[in-house]
């Protein structure tokens, strides 16, 4: 009699082990859905420093070093290089922003599925 409830829980067992081990998804998805993470990590790192570089740009024409003795036209100069830096610095941040909301949501997409 034990040998035939033996017998029926290990038929039960090898039939019912082939639908748990089909509830994992293929790894493919989570190593993309992980590299995905990293890029969007990534990114978003990149995008805080160049917003320092921006405010930092930004707080120098402000507030001008005082020990820093400029010729009108090099004063000029220097803004101008300033501000062009600024500027390219603002365009790379806009670039950033957007890969970083694309990766966002299609991180979101794939738990999603």
């Amino acid at each position: 009699m034990k040998d035939k409830i033996h017998l029926i829980l290990c038929l039960a067992a090898l039939t019912v082990q082939p639908l748990w081990a089909g509830d994992k998804e293929p790894t493919h998805f989570n190593i993309e859905e992980k590299i995905r993470a990293i890029d969007l990590s990534v990114t978003l790192r990149l995008y805080e420093k160049v917003r320092m570089e921006i405010m930092e740009i930004e707080f120098e024409v402000r507030v001008p070093k005082l020990n820093e003795i400029l010729t009108k036209d090099q004063s000029e100069k220097k803004f101008t290089q300033m501000i062009d830096r600024m500027q390219s610095l603002e365009a790379y941040a806009h670039e950033l922003k957007t890969k970083a909301k694309k990766l966002a949501v299609g991180s979101a997409v794939e738990k999603v599925k």
